[in-house]
């Protein structure tokens, strides 16, 4: 599994840490791992098999709304 480190505290905005722990505390239920990895994206790393885990097990909505970070994400520069 790779993993993409970013500075969350730099790059990251407060409405896309809202939206991870909306989608965190989702009445739909979110698998351990996939939780992992999205408390994974507050600490600055970015897992992945996260969306392809998404995208297998939860709803297309929320799948979606976990697609939508990660490519946000994907838009930050990479810390080496």
């Amino acid at each position: 599994m790779d993993t993409m480190r970013f500075d969350r505290r730099e790059d990251m905005t407060i409405g896309t840490v809202k939206e991870i722990m909306d989608i965190i505390n989702d009445k739909e239920r979110v698998s351990e791992s996939i939780k992992n990895s999205l408390f994974g994206l507050l600490d600055g790393y970015l897992y992945s098999d996260l969306l392809p885990k998404s995208k297998e097990t939860l709803s297309v909505d929320l799948s979606n709304r976990i697609e939508a970070v990660v490519n946000e994400i994907k838009q930050y520069p990479s810390l080496k």
